[in-house]
């Protein structure tokens, strides 16, 4: 028996080239389709000899859905092949995705078989007997794609010229190609591309300016959860067909929880970019973070929990950049990458947001995601009073020691929340106009949950010279940003 790891590429060079919406979910989908051919190309070819346990595959239209839910690595056993027949397998793919490539051009097969690569290495069953399947072809395949950097060189780039359109037309070379789903077109509106306007607007009253989400999520500890799935109760790697098992119905559910995902998010009023692995990108309202977030940490906890399988604590980390509707779409995208790393990095089930401003004032805060979750709780408790969140803003900004000194006491001396309620209301003048009392409260409640209560579910753990005062400060600024984001003049 033969271990096949294939990679894909350059998926991210090209996505990052994309500068409309439906360039953006072009780029992601093309490369979902390279994966989804190469698979077909080999069942086709070897039929029940090859096994394909990376991605879950079903020779099926299901799985065509006009979404990339095929990520860009491929890993299956076969009973024996050679490099000559990859190859053969390669060149049948890169054949089959020129019709993809969406402008008349001669040059279709140079440039796809000089641009896109599928690199692989095969492993013999002897030399993985007692190791972690899935990390040894990982392993091997990561050294490839450090290898790789400048092999796809090519004079002219098509996926340029698919991007770029026409003048006043963007998205010409879009407007037919194959791979637009022909059912549930989750791409148009009123009969053309969905604009970043059209998400923008999408929930954003006429008064405030519009801005758009770019969201990246992803896995955590999702490669020590699946080594672990592969041993048994010594901690020894299982026999490698089980591993291929356990490896495929991992997949399985993976896909699973990101193809409910990706049609809930285009069901309310985002756009899925891509969905495979356990990984998502997607375009989003503003309003409708929160029930994002929320969502997907819901169904990612319920898929993988029904079959008894998250022993690891694995959750997913969320990356966040809001921009403004004019704002270039690629920096936005690896703003939210960024956002995803920081997240990760911070010990994962975090959403790491980064907010910039029409006015070019920028904030960034993450936050766990109940803590997340908690925070828009208590932001409908706090209805759309703008002004009087502005007028708590600029009072504890202005007396930031004296709020320090308070949040301070109140930890010293264990105040109980009502305690710390009637404190954190003394300081302020307009406390006992009613709306203002109540607005106050809640805001109180929300500080001591985050900063006072011992040992709370939603505790913050603040950065390394930063105090509570300024945490707090922009949490509000984030609650105002979100409650009205800036009027126009």
């Amino acid at each position: 028996m033969k271990y096949v790891g294939i990679t894909i590429g350059p998926i991210f060079k090209t996505i990052r080239k994309a500068i409309s919406p439906v360039g953006l979910w072009y780029a992601s989908t093309f490369f979902s389709e390279v994966t989804r051919q190469f698979c077909e190309s080999l069942i086709e070819e070897y039929g029940d000899e090859a096994e394909i346990f990376s991605p879950y595959f079903e020779t099926n239209e299901l799985q065509r859905n006009g979404i990339g839910t095929f990520h860009d690595r491929i890993l299956f056993s076969i009973s024996d092949t050679t490099k000559d027949q990859l190859e053969s397998l390669i060149s049948q793919t890169k054949k089959k995705m020129e019709k993809y490539i969406s402008v008349s051009s001669e040059e279709k097969r140079i440039f796809l078989e000089h641009y896109l690569h599928l690199d692989y290495v095969i492993f013999d069953e002897e030399t993985l007997l007692g190791k972690s399947l899935v990390e040894e072809l990982n392993w091997a395949l990561d050294a490839i794609e450090l290898m790789r950097a400048s092999k796809n060189s090519v004079n002219t780039n098509l996926f340029d010229t698919i991007f770029i359109g026409r003048k006043n037309d963007r998205n010409y070379y879009l407007r037919d190609n194959p791979l637009l789903p022909s059912q549930d077109n989750f791409l148009q509106k009123e009969g053309r591309f969905i604009a970043i306007e059209d998400i923008a607007r999408d929930t954003t009253e006429t008064e405030h300016f519009p801005y758009f989400a770019v969201i990246s999520s992803d896995g955590d500890r999702m490669g020590a959860f699946l080594a672990s799935m592969c041993q048994d109760q010594e901690g020894n790697y299982l026999p490698l067909a089980e591993q291929v098992k356990k490896i495929r119905n991992f997949s399985k559910l993976c896909q699973e929880y990101t193809s409910k995902a990706a049609t809930d998010i285009n069901q309310h009023g985002g756009m899925t970019i891509y969905a495979g692995g356990d990984d998502l990108l997607f375009l989003a309202p503003v309003a409708m973070i929160p029930t994002f977030s929320n969502e997907l940490h819901s169904a990612f906890k319920k898929i993988f929990q029904l079959e008894q399988m998250d022993k690891s604590q694995s959750d997913i980390s969320l990356g966040v950049a809001i921009r403004y509707e004019k704002f270039p779409l690629y920096e936005t995208l690896a703003e939210a990458q960024q956002q995803l790393q920081k997240a990760k990095q911070a010990g994962g089930g975090q959403v790491a947001l980064s907010i910039s401003k029409h006015s070019g004032q920028s904030l960034s805060i993450s936050f766990n995601h109940l803590i997340f979750q908690k925070l828009f709780e208590m932001m409908e408790e706090l209805g759309t009073k703008e002004e009087q969140l502005q007028s708590l803003l600029y009072s504890i900004e202005s007396q930031a020691v004296l709020f320090e000194l308070l949040f301070g006491q109140a930890q010293l001396n264990q105040l109980s929340l009502a305690e710390f309620q009637e404190k954190f209301a003394n300081q302020f003048a307009h406390i006992h106009q009613a709306s203002f009392e109540q607005y106050v409260e809640i805001l109180a409640e929300l500080a001591y949950i985050f900063y006072i209560e011992d040992g709370g579910r939603y505790r913050i753990q603040l950065k390394e010279q930063e105090n509570c005062v300024q945490h707090f400060s922009t949490i509000l600024r984030t609650i105002k940003f979100f409650k009205g984001g800036e009027r126009e003049s």
